[in-house]
């Protein structure tokens, strides 16, 4: 497992990739090139605006969540942690979900952590997107084989997934979220479903099993080419059983497509254990 925080990434980007002319994307492509079960599980990418007047605070978008307008995905939940004083975090999703959006004050954060007056360090708001499990692993792939900087890419995956308004009938976009996503073109990640017992059998049956073997055995049959014993076989393979755990999988097939009727027919074919 390789586990890289912020610093250790500039540390790194400073001492090794730069140095060797690399870029992180090289970086990861790498990775997923010489690591065959390599996988991200985890990303945190910051936006940072330094504007003298921010785009947005965390308590100016507080009250928008406040007033229920805005969506991430399906999403409206949202909690905060702080206040202007000590600094403030906005969060957006729970904090069990697989993608989480945190906006805070990083010019307070900095301030209390060096202890110093806060009108040492510059304004700094910062939006930081969250990915776990199979997200960060997708959002990665998807900019690997994309040929947009990091920047922009999450900046469009938020334009896709997270929208604030300002008004109640969602028909106005909030001005100052639009403009901190900029022209960044939405980007969509699909995430595939793992396939089922079921469906892996099937394929396998059809790429690496007896599938043309089936094929040519049909061919054979319905051309008259077979002999009489080959016929018996080929006919028999109509009355074989099918084992529990794929009986199992026809019986949650049947279902997915309210095909519940078949299930007694299903059951009526499992093959019994001596």
């Amino acid at each position: 497992m390789l586990v890289m925080s912020g610093q250790a990434l500039e540390f790194y980007r400073d001492m090794v990739l730069d140095p060797n002319s690399l870029s992180e994307r090289q970086f990861l492509n790498n990775l997923y090139y010489n690591y065959i079960h390599f996988s991200v599980r985890r990303i945190d990418i910051a936006i940072d605006d330094f504007n003298e007047t921010p785009y947005f605070t965390p308590n100016q978008l507080l009250k928008i969540c406040q007033k229920k307008r805005f969506l991430y995905g399906k999403s409206t939940y949202y909690n905060t942690y702080g206040d202007e004083t000590i600094g403030q975090t906005l969060y957006l999703r729970k904090p069990n979900d697989d993608e989480r959006l945190r906006i805070y004050d990083k010019r307070l954060e900095q301030a209390e952590k060096l202890g110093i007056s806060k009108r040492y360090i510059e304004n700094w708001i910062r939006t930081e997107l969250e990915l776990r499990k199979a997200k960060a692993h997708y959002f990665i792939q998807e900019w690997l084989h994309s040929e947009i900087d990091l920047l922009n890419f999450t900046k469009g995956y938020l334009k896709e997934k997270v929208r604030f308004y300002s008004d109640s009938h969602f028909s106005k976009p909030l001005r100052s979220w639009e403009k901190f996503l900029g022209h960044s073109k939405p980007v969509s990640i699909i995430i595939s479903k793992p396939k089922t017992e079921l469906e892996q059998k099937l394929e396998w049956f059809t790429y690496k099993g007896s599938g043309a073997i089936l094929k040519a055995y049909k061919f054979l049959y319905d051309n008259n080419l077979l002999h009489e014993y080959e016929k018996s076989n080929y006919l028999a393979l109509n009355n074989m059983e099918y084992p529990p755990d794929l009986a199992s999988g026809l019986i949650e097939r049947a279902i997915l497509f309210k095909r519940e009727d078949l299930i007694p027919t299903i059951k009526e074919n499992i093959k019994r254990r001596n």
